[in-house]
């Protein structure tokens, strides 16, 4: 059945190549797109066989070919915690259809993905959309993790040593890191006033 109609959206049960989920599905101008962020590749509006079924079943498989490596990316959690503190106009938004120049580099989906995780993580807050999301701002935890993460010499020493790890585990080590960095800028403020009083 060619899924050309238009109208209201169907309750109906989709399943697809990677997990079951459930959502409503609209249909407008012969495209499906499936309303359910259970799964990081929905919406599947891209290359997807569609058909229908009794009782308002919905199959929809995308390509293989077209599946994108959904691998977590801490430098993507980074770029976007930064991105939310960084706004000049309150909490920002960020949609996914028309990307600020910082990840013009990135598949959609996959900001998209990482978005959600830094929101399962309490690090930000956010309103998701059909288009991307709403009135980002950090919470607590995202901005001690933040503060920790800052300084790129604190933050790739983490991503070399524990960067393939859990995220607890990640985020313990760069904590540690950042404070023994913190304490060797004490140190050599110290040394430096020391050295000041000293010489006068």
């Amino acid at each position: 059945m060619a899924c050309a109609r238009s109208g209201p959206p169907l309750r109906v049960t989709a399943t697809h190549s990677y997990s079951p989920l459930a959502g409503n599905v609209r249909i407008t101008s012969g495209v499906i797109t499936v309303m359910d962020r259970s799964d990081p590749y929905s919406p599947c509006s891209r290359n997807c066989s569609v058909t229908f079924h009794r009782g308002d079943s919905l199959c929809c498989a995308p390509s293989h070919a077209d599946k994108t490596d959904m691998k977590r990316d801490m430098d993507l959690v980074r770029d976007i915690l930064l991105y939310v503190e960084n706004c000049d106009k309150g909490n920002p938004d960020l949609d996914l259809f028309n990307l600020p120049e910082q990840f013009l580099n990135f598949d959609r989906h996959v900001l998209q993905e990482h978005v959600f995780l830094t929101m399962e993580r309490n690090l930000i807050q956010t309103t998701d959309t059909d288009h991307g999301f709403l009135n980002m701002r950090l919470l607590w935890d995202g901005h001690e993790f933040l503060a920790n993460a800052r300084e790129p010499e604190v933050w790739n020493a983490a991503k070399e040593s524990a960067g393939h790890l859990s995220f607890g585990v990640f985020a313990n080590v760069l904590t540690h890191l950042a404070i023994n960095h913190g304490l060797g800028l004490l140190k050599s403020g110290y040394d430096a006033a020391v050295s000041r009083l000293g010489g006068s």
